[in-house]
């Protein structure tokens, strides 16, 4: 499971590199976190009122030959249940599943995920918790500067055009700034994930978090200077960490009787 976008395309470019294989994709975003039951062994949703969305993304086989492609609408909640593995999810009353046009999914996405591009990078560069984000004027400005770019990107793109008024309104506005810090508030003293990730030398979830928005930004012609120096140094400081926990030279305690 990923957090980030971008997971379709690169399978795309590393796995399905035939357009004429290439499989259609499910893409799913859920309303509230997940969370490790270990008394249970299972895992289980935070709150027992979430809801499950689901879009389906065509195969891309190039612009010439799109045309020949028949486009199914997606728009209704009958286009979820019938077709294949989809209508699998939505029979599955656990997930409480719908199915969304892309253009609406991403409506519902792209806010939490310029929460966690913007947050967790900046959690990592300074080493502290979600809270202490919201006393420090260098976080600050620097979280003003990562949504603007972000912001920037996400109003040109073309999946966004029909988007809701609320969105645009956030994204022109001070109301995506205002969302974010309020998700800020909301995770109190907790640890941000990705500075648990860089803790233990794993790897992130950046190239689809700063990284998805800076390809897309790319193919738009605008320019993201700030999300690339933080991309740059959240690894490079895992690839220090990770060199770190390498060095370790694990030591065993024996009895001298």
């Amino acid at each position: 499971m990923q957090d980030g976008l971008g997971v379709a395309e690169a399978a795309n470019n590393e796995i399905f590199t035939n357009p004429d294989t290439r499989p259609s994709i499910v893409l799913g975003h859920m309303s509230h976190a997940l969370a490790m039951d270990r008394r249970r062994d299972a895992v289980r949703s935070q709150d027992p009122n979430f809801e499950t969305a689901l879009t389906s993304v065509r195969p891309y086989v190039g612009r010439e030959r799109r045309d020949h492609h028949h486009q199914l609408d997606p728009s209704s909640e009958k286009w979820l249940r019938t077709q294949g593995m989809l209508s699998k999810f939505a029979a599955a009353t656990d997930l409480r599943a719908r199915g969304l046009p892309l253009d609406s999914w991403l409506t519902l996405k792209i806010p939490s995920l310029m929460f966690s591009s913007v947050v967790d990078p900046i959690c990592v560069l300074l080493d502290c918790h979600y809270e202490q984000l919201l006393f420090n004027p260098t976080a600050n400005r620097l979280i003003g500067q990562l949504l603007d770019e972000i912001a920037n990107v996400v109003e040109r793109m073309p999946e966004l055009r029909r988007a809701s008024p609320m969105l645009q309104a956030a994204l022109r506005g001070e109301g995506m700034r205002k969302d974010t810090i309020g998700r800020l508030r909301g995770k109190k003293g907790s640890p941000s994930k990705m500075v648990m990730q860089i803790e233990r030398g794993q790897l992130t979830d950046i190239d689809y978090l700063n990284g998805y928005f800076i390809q897309r930004g790319k193919r738009l012609g605008v320019d993201m200077p700030a999300n690339e120096m933080v991309v740059g140094m959240v690894k490079a400081k895992h690839k220090a960490q990770l060199q770190k926990l390498r060095s370790y030279i694990p030591m065993e305690m024996t009895s001298r009787l």
